[in-house]
């Protein structure tokens, strides 16, 4: 068995205006059959042509300065 990235679908029709298409790891069986993916929407779009948008977008991240996240105050443990 091996990991791959595929593009899973929300449900099997995909008719509704809100289903969404996502990149997910999944578990292939020897066979090609996929026997598990992560639930984790990694990218997502309403077709190839957005996930292929947002692809784009993210690699030209890597041309520029990585920032630091900012973080949220924690105000029930707050000293």
């Amino acid at each position: 068995m091996n990991w791959e990235y595929r593009i899973i679908k929300t449900h099997e029709e995909y008719k509704h205006p809100n289903d969404k298409l996502s990149i997910q790891e999944c578990l292939m069986d020897t066979g090609g059959i996929m026997v598990s993916h992560t639930i984790d929407y990694i990218i997502d779009g309403k077709d190839i042509d957005e996930i292929k948008t947002k692809l784009k977008e993210m690699k030209s991240s890597l041309k520029k300065p990585i920032l630091v996240e900012i973080r949220g105050i924690d105000y029930d443990n707050s000293d």
